[in-house]
């Protein structure tokens, strides 16, 4: 037995068809008819020795009764968190001596050796992927970066490249972290409005009033933020959307307030 690059087989798996009504069916992700069908067909074709399923998306029952539909009598799972994650890592060779090293929601880390007494380590890990953040586009200089990023005769794949490295730097260098910001402001605004000068300083007054503004800003990108990561619209989202109209209000006092009497 020969295992060779062209004889692993690995995927990311994002099926879940539509049943009547809109709804999903009870079996989905790498459990669904139609990826059960399109793995058997490939198999079939290809004849791998291993084959690694990633974003599996189903329940460790299921995923046993897929795996035994597919033909591989020997497998090791990654349970799926609900639809999040899942590896599944499956052969039929009983020679292929596979030894999991150390397996987590976001990898699986395996020794394997062959019937030749050669092994190897492999992992299989699901990579975050990259994912453009709708709020960069409110900073000032994201028009101007983008632009030099993008100013290539390098081919297109190249300059993609290129630019999602830049912009993964650009993000935490210059663009920041938008909860740590927020959290900062906050703090600086609630340490000045706990000043005994409070109300009484000019000085005080223009910084929060600055301050202010800039928080304004990053409540607009946070909103942004939750619109893109959220399935459904964020702002019909009850939790996300109280916790940001309360920080949008607590935070600041109402000038005539009464800090004391004089008779």
């Amino acid at each position: 037995m020969q295992l060779e690059g062209e004889h692993i087989c690995g995927a990311n798996v994002d099926v879940g068809l539509p049943g009547e009504k809109g709804m999903l069916e009870p079996m989905v992700g790498a459990a669904s008819k139609a990826f059960s069908r399109t793995l058997r067909e490939l198999t079939k074709v290809y004849k791998p020795d291993l084959v690694i399923l990633m974003e599996t998306r189903c329940s460790s029952d299921n995923a046993k009764k897929a795996i035994k539909s597919f033909g591989f009598d020997f497998y090791h799972i990654e349970e799926a968190q609900g639809y999040s994650g899942g590896i599944w890592i499956m052969w039929k060779d009983p020679d292929l001596d596979i030894r999991v090293v150390q397996s987590k929601m976001q990898f699986v880390h395996m020794i394997m050796k062959n019937d030749s007494n050669k092994s190897w380590a492999l992992t299989a890990v699901i990579e975050k992927p990259f994912r453009y953040e709708a709020m960069w586009s409110m900073h000032p200089g994201h028009k101007e970066f983008i632009k030099q990023a993008w100013d290539s005769n390098q081919p297109l794949k190249i300059v993609l490249n290129g630019t999602t490295r830049q912009l993964i730097k650009w993000n935490k260098d210059v663009f920041g972290h938008v909860r740590r910001q927020k959290r900062k402001i906050i703090n600086r605004i609630e340490g000045i409005q706990r000043a005994s000068s409070y109300e009484k300083n000019p000085f005080l007054e223009k910084l929060e009033a600055k301050l202010n503004k800039e928080l304004e800003d990053i409540l607009d990108k946070e909103k942004i933020l939750w619109i893109q990561k959220s399935r459904d619209l964020w702002v019909v989202d009850e939790d996300h959307n109280t916790r940001y109209y309360h920080t949008r209000t607590v935070i600041r006092r109402r000038r005539n307030k009464i800090l004391k009497l004089k008779d």
